[in-house]
């Protein structure tokens, strides 16, 4: 080699040296390595690029403390990281998590590493008002939900009330209890109509609630009350002369939607809601725990589907642009379990969230079973989200499932359907903590970054006093009196706003002041003629 070539190689090395030691140093959240040491990391989400990807793998593979650990991460970045200084608010994180491993996971890691988030500042009644985690358990005690009283923003009340009659139908259709047919237009009209009318009764009485609705329902009396003094077409609706069906089922509808359990009728009945911009503000980790389903997994699917739409309409509705504020990133753990209620608005986060600064995480465990409960929304999935993690498959059809929708790599010489089979076996034959990430174009087979454990769970007994002030922040006080029914609210005690109401109802209009159980109001003199028992074939 002469001269020149040893100067000139000289050179070249020196400079691609310079160049290597000028790289940046690597960025996203380490998931873990190859077993050839390359890293495998998830990319920083933003604004202009929010991240939905989607874990798959059976139980006890380490979806949740993969995912827990890369949450934590996400909600503890660096404010200069994270773009803070450059006019950018940190991101909103919101988990439904039907098992709660999630959320120990992240809880765990927040003691662990950043103590100091889960620390107040320290409120009336030592409500933890500092915390940036709101944790919401409706297993473990009843919180505010009168969606009457939560700010309606730039939503008119009637097409609020709308929503919430779609949503009635949506609840009842598909937890199970009146799985038999879907809502019919006419129950959709009546119930809209009746809760636009308690919306304009929530501005002037902090007593009303959706509970009312089948009060009003199942009493006539109560009906002409309501629209004496309503207007235009709500007046027009509650004036019309309906069927005893159609009043009977909507009632049945409303009452099982958000009144079929103390529980569930404490919290409708509260004089306050969630404030839905709170659970989702800059910075917020929203940890809802479903956990402990008490009643069945239908109320367990109630929960995650009704907390699911109204914060993904709240984050739709109050968006106009993503290049402005913060992302919302939604975790959705054990997803087949809530599959059949939650399958819509997952297809439509994941379609139409980019536009609106809103991503979803979706972790299965259960592919066949998924796709039985939401046929197509896996597809639908596979084919919007940039990244799926993939970890072992206790079942050969889960495996397969996923396999046969994806796509060899580029350059890939071989018979689609033998590379498909290929992945499947090598999916199905993982061990635990070992995962792949699939992404256009690559497959990386990787092992998952260590987390401590051990000590997370030290940290969560050393901090357990302060995790339980987060735990309880929203849980409704236990001697919180029974909500009053319709014909007690407008029998004794009533405000002006409804006063006239009272006053001008006549003599076969007026309505038993005995108290009623919920769902039972009482009849009016005419309704205990007519019927000897008190009762109509209706209940």
């Amino acid at each position: 080699m002469g001269a020149f070539a040893r100067w000139f190689a000289k050179r070249a090395g020196t400079r691609r040296e310079r160049e290597r030691l000028a790289l940046p140093p690597p960025s996203g959240h380490l998931l873990g390595a190859s077993a050839d040491g390359v890293e495998v990391r998830l990319p920083e989400p933003s604004l202009e690029t929010p991240l939905s990807f989607v874990v798959c793998g059976s139980s006890g593979c380490g979806k949740s403390r993969l995912v827990g650990s890369w949450l934590s991460g996400l909600a503890l970045r660096n404010d200069d990281a994270h773009g803070v200084r450059a006019g950018r608010e940190r991101p909103a994180i919101v988990v439904i998590d039907p098992k709660a491993d999630t959320i120990s996971a992240v809880l765990g890691e927040i003691a662990r590493v950043a103590p100091d988030v889960l620390e107040t500042s320290g409120a009336a009644g030592g409500a933890p008002s500092g915390s940036r985690i709101r944790y919401i358990s409706p297993f473990t005690g009843s919180f505010p939900f009168n969606v009457l009283r939560a700010p309606l923003g730039h939503v008119p009340f009637d097409l609020r009330a709308r929503q919430l009659a779609l949503l009635t139908g949506v609840l009842t259709a598909q937890t199970g209890q009146r799985s038999d047919g879907g809502v019919g237009a006419r129950q959709v009209d009546l119930l809209s109509a009746v809760y636009a009318r308690l919306f304009e009764i929530a501005e002037h009485d902090p007593r009303a609630s959706l509970l009312w609705a089948s009060d009003a329902l199942t009493s006539p009396a109560m009906m002409k009350i309501l629209a004496r003094d309503a207007a235009g077409r709500t007046k027009e609706m509650l004036s019309t002369r309906f069927s005893e069906e159609l009043l009977a089922s909507s009632a049945a509808r409303s009452r099982l939607a958000w009144g079929s359990f103390a529980a569930l009728a404490k919290s409708t009945g509260a004089s306050t809601c969630l404030d839905f911009a709170d659970l989702t503000a800059p910075g917020s980790i929203t940890l809802i725990d479903l956990g402990a389903p008490l009643g069945g997994p239908e109320i367990r699917a109630f929960y995650a589907s009704v907390l699911l739409r109204l914060l993904t309409d709240h984050l739709i509705s109050t968006r106009p642009s993503p290049f402005g504020g913060h992302h919302c990133q939604i975790v959705i753990d054990e997803a087949t379990q809530v599959a059949g209620v939650i399958g819509d608005i997952v297809e439509t986060i994941a379609q139409t969230g980019r536009s609106r600064a809103l991503a979803c995480t979706v972790m299965l465990q259960g592919l066949t079973a998924f796709e039985r409960a939401a046929p197509g929304v896996f597809a639908t999935l596979l084919s919007n989200v940039p990244l799926v993690v993939a970890g072992r498959m206790g079942s050969a059809e889960d495996a397969e499932v996923l396999a046969r929708n994806i796509a060899p790599v580029p350059g890939s010489t071989e018979n689609t359907k033998t590379v498909q089979l290929r992945l499947a076996a090598t999916i199905a034959n993982l061990r635990p903590r070992d995962f792949i990430a699939l992404r256009a174009g690559s497959r990386v087979r990787f092992r998952s970054a260590d987390v401590d454990v051990r000590g997370g769970d030290l940290a969560m007994a050393k901090h357990a006093e302060v995790i339980a002030a987060v735990k309880a922040r929203y849980v409704l006080p236990a001697d919180l009196p029974e909500p009053p029914t319709l014909a007690e609210a407008l029998g004794r005690a009533v405000p002006p706003a409804i006063q006239p109401l009272a006053e001008r109802a006549t003599e076969e209009d007026e309505v038993d002041e005995t108290p009623a159980p919920r769902g039972k109001p009482a009849k009016s003199p005419r309704a205990q003629k007519a019927s000897p028992s008190g009762r109509s074939r209706w209940g």
